[in-house]
């Protein structure tokens, strides 16, 4: 099972007029509210194996946790949020030049 979560976030002196958050109860993040609904449901299989390995990527994997010379924090899924890059520039210039179509699990 493949599950990718993207989370939105900001903030921050630099970009505060330029940036903000979508309200908790927008269509935008529907999505996320739908996916809580049933997690124990979908996780049961993990779960009950007691083994198994989870392994996440998405859009912001191709960065290398780097963005502009810039390099992310802990954890390269948080790069949007850590370095406060605005929905509008990640989704042009990160998740509109995500293509996974070379992606080989065997390789």
């Amino acid at each position: 099972m493949l599950l990718a979560t993207a989370l939105v976030a900001g903030g921050g002196a630099a970009v505060a007029d330029e940036y903000s958050l979508p309200a908790k109860d927008s269509p935008e993040v529907q999505w996320w509210r739908d996916t809580r609904t049933n997690l124990d449901e979908r996780l049961a299989w993990f779960r009950d194996a007691r083994f198994g390995m989870f392994i996440h990527w998405g859009v912001y994997s191709g960065l290398g946790n780097e963005f502009e010379g810039r390099k992310g924090g802990g954890y390269a899924e948080h790069i949007q949020r850590v370095l406060k890059i605005p929905i509008p520039e990640y989704r042009q210039e990160v998740a509109g030049n995500f293509n996974p179509t070379n992606f080989n699990a065997n390789a």
